[in-house]
């Protein structure tokens, strides 16, 4: 990927597999995340899937 891409998502985890690329970041309010869905229209990027993914336990156990 380019340094345009690395330095659009520089606030999250990038990871490149052979056929997608997932952005990766945690703590993302809406405002946030509609910022990523931006950049990613921007960029002319096609979105495949968006998935909030649950806690890790050791979160959760703090929480409790």
């Amino acid at each position: 990927m380019s340094e345009t891409f690395h330095g659009a998502f520089e606030d999250l985890t990038v990871t490149l597999n052979p056929v997608e690329t997932v952005l990766r970041g945690s703590g993302l309010d809406q405002a946030a995340l509609y910022g990523v869905l931006a950049r990613i229209q921007s960029l002319g990027f096609e979105l495949i899937e968006v998935r909030k993914l649950p806690p890790p336990p050791e979160e959760e156990e703090e929480g409790a």
